[in-house]
């Protein structure tokens, strides 16, 4: 008779900084559907840490995505299995951050992690505005709604508008140039 074979996910899982495990760590692991969130993150922590059992003092936050390259990340309960987060939510990542309980060391440990991770990926707006960005005019009209041939007089004016900021160099970052700067002329 065969042995059974228990289904599994391969997903990264990334393990934030805290006070016991000193970089962060990223890693690819196979792991069992049935086993529970808070069972991959104690693991890790009773790993890193021999002493005592800290399902009694840390906790933590828990997040995934559904892709890789994403930045966009969900919070999700400790209690649920990594079957149910890759066969319903199609879940490619999770993320733990130790959150210590108790004294005031451990509070300052997450504080100074979140902030280091913040300040990794915060966006220095200063340099953006330095930069001066990707710049466009709002795109001319080629055709009118209703019309068989040509443009509707209103859309001609919007053309000789748009011809006149194209003259004066008023141009709108990338961004904006199709939605708030075909507004702004319009009104």
């Amino acid at each position: 008779m065969a042995a059974a074979r228990i289904p599994s996910a391969v997903v990264e899982v990334t393990f934030r900084e805290c006070r016991h495990i000193k970089d962060t760590r990223k890693v690819i692991k196979s792991i069992p559907h049935t086993k529970l969130l808070s069972d991959i993150f104690y693991e890790e922590h009773e790993e890193h840490q021999a002493t005592g059992d800290h399902r009694k003092t840390l906790t933590f936050l828990a997040k995934c995505k559904t892709n890789i390259n994403t930045t966009e990340n969900f919070e999700i309960q400790g209690g649920m299995s990594v079957g149910t987060l890759t066969e319903r939510f199609t879940i490619k990542c999770l993320e733990f951050t130790c959150i210590p309980s108790g004294d005031a060391e451990d509070e300052k440990s997450v504080a100074e992690g979140i902030l280091k991770e913040t300040n990794r990926k915060a966006v220095d707006a200063f340099k953006i505005l330095m930069a001066g960005g990707r710049r466009e005019f709002t795109k001319r009209k080629t055709s009118s709604s209703g019309m068989k041939d040509g443009l509707s007089r209103k859309d001609e004016l919007f053309n000789d508008l748009v011809g006149q900021f194209q003259d004066q160099q008023l141009d709108w970052p990338a961004n904006q140039a199709s939605t708030d700067g075909a507004y702004f002329i319009q009104v």
